[in-house]
């Protein structure tokens, strides 16, 4: 009996941990918004775009069905947190990146701001490490989504 109780309790206390850090665990909420906003005919071609790592977007890309062009996703960085010390940080996905069958989907910033505006509404998910470097680089472009802990979800023209 006290087993069961115990495991009951341990049980009930990592859901409600889920439930509470899920914001910080996942991006399913921007998601489902993306989801929403895409759902209007006129955003039915929308595209995903990852900033960063896709490690840091990934439930993103599942949610929504949508393939993501990845900018920086396929480099080594140098995290702007003064807590690391100037440490080198690599993409999950840069080892697949220089294959040459890989798709053309790991693009700079110079991609990004001739991209950024033209064709489709775009969405641009940006992790908390990058959000001064985008927010500098695409200045008075940028038009607010969604934050979610850390993350921020934009788009390129008001919705």
């Amino acid at each position: 009996v006290s087993v069961a109780f115990t495991t009951a309790i341990i049980l009930i206390a990592a859901h409600i941990a889920l439930v509470r850090f899920q914001p910080m665990l996942s991006s399913r909420a921007m998601a489902h918004t993306i989801n929403r906003i895409t759902a209007a005919p006129a955003n039915a071609d929308a595209q995903l775009m990852l900033y960063g790592d896709q490690a840091d977007g990934s439930s993103i890309i599942f949610y929504t069905r949508r393939p993501a062009l990845l900018f920086h996703g396929a480099t080594q960085y140098f995290s702007p947190d003064p807590t690391t010390h100037g440490q080198i940080f690599g993409s999950s996905m840069i080892w697949g990146a220089d294959y040459p069958d890989a798709p053309h989907i790991f693009l700079s910033d110079q991609d990004l701001l001739r991209l950024w505006g033209a064709g489709p509404r775009k969405f641009l998910f940006v992790p908390g490490d990058f959000h001064d470097h985008v927010q500098s680089l695409l200045q008075g472009r940028l038009f607010p989504v969604q934050d979610l802990s850390d993350k921020s979800l934009y788009t390129d023209r008001p919705l």
